[in-house]
């Protein structure tokens, strides 16, 4: 065996050589865990865009749903002024149909109360009539009498009656 300074050639290459390998394989762990630490810091930046992402989403989710409610609260109110503005203009329609069936009931009530009057006094007179033995008719002075009424007629007019 040679040795070269008190130092044993073969255990030297063989140290170095160990040295060599376990610093190779120190240099592959490395660029490995290089890597992957490039990997995770690649996921983390994507993780954190879809995190961003998913708060925007979000917000514009939550403005889209109050802008929908408020929407919603604005379509309702002028369904609700629509609804009250045509109960109301119905509701004034039927005061004023009846006001108008009113008057209507009212004015035949009269003509029925006038007609029965009228029907009343002509059944009276038919009967003073019918009771009396004298003419219903008698010219007095000129003029011809209706002694059920006591009404008289011009003697000219009754001729044309």
């Amino acid at each position: 065996r040679k040795a070269f300074r008190g130092y044993d050639s073969t255990e030297v290459d063989a140290l170095v050589h160990k040295v060599s390998q376990t610093i190779e394989s120190l240099l592959a762990e490395n660029q490995k865990l290089k890597e992957e630490l490039e990997r995770n810091r690649l996921q983390l930046d994507r993780s954190e865009t879809d995190a961003n992402a998913i708060r925007e989403t979000m917000v514009l989710a939550q403005r889209a749903a109050e802008e929908a409610r408020a929407n919603a609260n604005q379509h309702a109110a002028l369904i609700l002024e629509e609804a009250r503005s045509g109960a109301m203009a119905e509701r004034v329609s039927n005061q004023q149909r009846v006001s108008e069936l009113r008057w209507e009931y009212e004015k035949v009530r009269q003509e029925k109360e006038h007609f029965i009057e009228e029907y009343r006094s002509l059944l009276q007179r038919q009967l003073r009539a019918i009771a009396d033995p004298l003419p219903a008719y008698a010219v007095v002075e000129g003029a011809v009498v209706d002694r059920a009424v006591n009404e008289s007629v011009p003697l000219k007019v009754a001729a044309k009656v």
